[in-house]
């Protein structure tokens, strides 16, 4: 069963042009990961501070071995300067 995430992280003020360099520089890597069939980053129109994931991945394992990765690993320890909260939602499909 597919796995879907809800990523959503709330820059700290004018560390929006960083942030945004640094979630760009994950997606075409990401996207090409066995088992991601969606990765697509979001701005908050109403909101330029928030960004938002969304994300959909073949399996937990999947989910598990993208967070796993050296390039995610380097992200989330490059932005925690950056960003004044997040908040990760993991969702299932209802059938």
């Amino acid at each position: 069963m597919s796995i879907s995430i809800v990523a959503i992280f709330v820059s700290k003020d004018n560390m929006e042009p960083k942030l945004t360099s640094l979630f760009k520089s994950v997606i075409e890597s990401t996207r090409k990961e066995s088992g991601c069939l969606n990765y697509t980053l979001y701005l908050d129109q109403e909101n330029p501070k928030r960004f938002t994931f969304l994300e959909e991945w073949q399996n937990k394992a999947c989910l598990e071995k993208h967070l796993a990765s050296e390039c995610i690993q380097d992200l989330f320890n490059n932005i925690q300067d950056l960003i004044e909260s997040s908040e990760i939602i993991q969702l299932s499909k209802i059938k």
